[in-house]
């Protein structure tokens, strides 16, 4: 097709099924491609430096609004970009949500020099959460509180539509690095002798995180809610944290205690300077 202007895309052609495929984790990871939906993380996308191979728009949405302002941009970035003009139907039988918003696009997964990764001073390692909304939330909040890449661990995939729409952008900003479970114990090690201090969120015990000075280069790890922090992460030189919390409060949610977590560690950083570990 000619570059620089929307084409009609029907129902049966093969890029629909190629999309809808794309729903599935083994899929996303076999294609290095991934989904995302909603005005304004597609939005989000486009103002990123992400690749977008697919941009996909609601038949209803184009005819009361035009062509959304910030296509021409992203058209100069990738002028070949393919932009399809998408019956509201079709668009519902891709969408992950109970309604489509008429915006859906296919990127590609951004490429990480795990080395680079390594230079960071401000890790986030999410350690076996399942919850999409909580993942995505997490790492909407490491990006806004100077986490420089999250390292994921079991649980949701990142690139979940779910996650990218509640991570509202993170993902194209903030550098991912996904392992697996049994890779735990041997990247507790890893960060340790990168000169990372493992600092662990408890529900109880360890450090206050009131008044702390945090060291120079650190990875905060989050657990799932139920079982906690994994005790692989929990090395003699770890610091476990916690937060006080009033008596009659037993715990926050994970999305909750990280954002409090991150904040309080950045506040202290920029207040304070770190220690050395």
């Amino acid at each position: 097709m000619n570059s620089m202007e929307i084409e009609l895309l029907g129902r049966h052609n093969r890029l629909v099924k190629e999309i809808k495929r794309l729903s599935q984790s083994a899929i996303r990871d076999e294609r290095g491609r991934f989904l995302v939906e909603g005005r304004r993380v597609v939005q989000e996308l486009a103002l990123s430096q992400v690749e977008v191979e697919e941009l996909l728009l609601g038949e209803s949405l184009l005819q009361a609004e035009g062509e959304p302002p910030w296509l021409e941009g992203l058209w100069r970035r990738q002028p070949e970009l393919r932009v399809w003009m998408v019956a509201d139907s079709v668009l519902e039988s891709l969408s992950n949500t109970a309604t489509s918003q008429g915006f859906l696009a296919v990127a590609r997964r951004p490429t990480l020099e795990l080395a680079q990764f390594l230079k960071a001073k401000r890790l986030l390692v999410l350690s076996q959460i399942q919850d999409p909304g909580n993942v995505g939330t997490l790492l909407r909040s490491g990006l806004a509180l100077g986490i420089e890449g999250a390292l994921l661990c079991g649980g949701a995939d990142p690139y979940n539509p779910k996650v990218v729409r509640a991570a509202a952008g993170a993902v194209f900003h903030l550098p991912l690095y996904r392992f697996r479970e049994e890779e735990l114990a041997s990247w507790s090690r890893r960060l340790e002798a990168e000169g990372f201090t493992i600092l662990t969120a408890e529900a109880h015990g360890g450090r206050s995180l009131i008044g702390i000075e945090p060291p120079r280069s650190w990875a905060l790890v989050l657990g799932a809610e139920v079982k906690g922090v994994d005790s692989a992460w929990q090395s003699q030189a770890h610091w476990p944290l916690h937060i006080p919390l009033a008596p009659q409060s037993e715990s926050l949610n994970v999305a909750a205690a990280g954002a409090i977590i991150m904040y309080e560690l950045a506040r202290a950083g920029a207040t304070r300077g770190g220690v050395e570990s």
